[in-house]
């Protein structure tokens, strides 16, 4: 959810309440709003407050976030992190891939989910028509070994300032 930022609690209050109308009126039952996590915008708040005072409940969701600045990243975790990521570089190498590897990608994701009973949201196809579609969002990287890959993530350049893990 995304708004101007001289929008008043009272508009936005309104403004939930005939969306939230006209979703009933076409039989719609449920629905769960997700947003980005609070750190990218912090007036989120003024959407829950709205939410709140037409009696929907808002939860929230973990997630972590890695701000890019001028500290190095070394320097931003704990020393048993530090002691993990240099004996991970000493083991493992790390590439960029290219969009045209994102089957592969997807293959080893997917098997990594299944090892778990968990699914992926979007099918092969789906994910491909859509980086087709905005081949400069996506951008595919893994982390292998002699003979194997260890990890990948499919991510997505949402703005300059945000890059949001897809699939990992």
């Amino acid at each position: 959810i995304e708004f101007f930022d001289d929008i008043i609690d009272n508009e936005l209050t309104v403004f939930f309440f005939f969306f939230f109308a006209v979703l009933k009126i076409r039989g719609i039952k449920k629905i769960q709003l997700k947003s980005y996590p609070e750190v990218y915008d912090t007036r989120f708040s003024l959407a829950e407050t709205a939410l709140k005072q037409l009696h929907y409940t808002a939860g929230h969701e973990l997630s972590s976030v890695i701000p890019v600045d001028l500290k190095p990243f070394v320097k931003k975790i704990k020393i048993s992190e530090r002691q993990k990521l240099n004996k991970a570089e000493k083991l493992f190498s790390f590439e960029k891939l290219r969009n045209t590897q994102l089957h592969e990608v997807y293959t080893f994701i997917e098997g990594c989910r299944r090892e778990k009973d968990q699914r992926l949201s979007m099918s092969f196809s789906e994910l491909e028509k859509t980086v087709k579609t905005f081949p400069k969002n996506f951008l595919l990287y893994r982390v292998y070994d002699s003979s194997n890959t260890a990890a990948a993530v499919i991510a997505i350049k949402v703005s300059k300032e945000i890059l949001y893990t897809f699939y990992y």
